[in-house]
This record gives C-alpha cells, sequence and structure tokens, in this order.
C-alpha cells in the first residue's frame, strides 16, 4: 500500500503536528488519527532513550503514564480527550477537513514529518492545548 504525506487543512495548527502518512485515496477522522498515532510511536522510536522520552511526552501534555514508548501514540492522541477537543474545536474553514482525498504527496506535509521530532511536536501539541495556537493566530488575523 503506497502512503502519502496529507495534513487536515482548515484546523488552526501547525502543520508539524497535523501532517501524516496516509494510504492513497480517501482520508477520514478516523485513518488521520490513526496515522497520527503511528507517526508519534515513529518519533518515539528515534529518540535516545525512548522510554525517557515518552514519559517526557505525557508528562509535558498531561496524559496518563505510558510505560510501553511503542503505545505512546495511542496515549497522546487517540486516549487523550483534551487533544482530541482541542482538535476539533480548531476548525477555522468551512465543511469539514477530514473528507478529503489524499493522491499524491503534499509537499509541505513532507517536509513538515521530516523536520518535526517528538519533541517539536509535543512543543507544538501543547501550545494548541492551552490556546496559544488561537492567540497567535487572532493576533494575526483579528477578524477571524
Amino acid at each position: 500500500m503506497r502512503l502519502v504525506a496529507y495534513y487536515p487543512r482548515g484546523i488552526l495548527a501547525p502543520i508539524g503536528l497535523l501532517a501524516v502518512m496516509v494510504p492513497v485515496g480517501v482520508v477520514t477522522h478516523n485513518i488521520w488519527i490513526d496515522a497520527l498515532s503511528g507517526r508519534i510511536s515513529d518519533m518515539v522510536d528515534l529518540e535516545p532513550n525512548p522510554q525517557e522520552a515518552a514519559e517526557q511526552a505525557c508528562r509535558a501534555l498531561d496524559c496518563p503514564h505510558c510505560s510501553d514508548p511503542d503505545q505512546l501514540g495511542q496515549y497522546i492522541v487517540e486516549g487523550n480527550l483534551n487533544f482530541q477537543t482541542w482538535i476539533n474545536n480548531s476548525f477555522i474553514g468551512e465543511g469539514d477537513p477530514f473528507l478529503a482525498s489524499a493522491k499524491e504527496d503534499n509537499a509541505k506535509a513532507l517536509k513538515a514529518i521530516q523536520r518535526t521530532n517528538l519533541k517539536a511536536w509535543v512543543r507544538h501539541a501543547k501550545k494548541l492545548m492551552t490556546g496559544e495556537a488561537l492567540e497567535n493566530y487572532m493576533k494575526w488575523h483579528p477578524h477571524g
């Protein structure tokens, strides 16, 4: 199965937080969440000490302790209602950003995936979950 770089448009969050590799075809919310969970697990595997990195990420994002770094994505994304709520409340565009199709790599998404490590991803997530991303958006786009 061929994977392509993708990110949902219309969500107020850095592309480095949202970008994932998905199978070619229709992208739904569930496909995106699964891909994001997998991306996080891949990022933690690249850390020098995956267990310590997973624990730090969980602490930073107020998630339950993750005893298995391979399940970090599930803890941070799938099992984190706070994170999912912030994503769902960060729509700024029209329509559902998850009713999309991915046919080829999105260059911006691919670059973001390649350049974003776990620490940077956690920083982006924390900014979103504290409302800082929205504050910055409103500063630069005062009329919405």
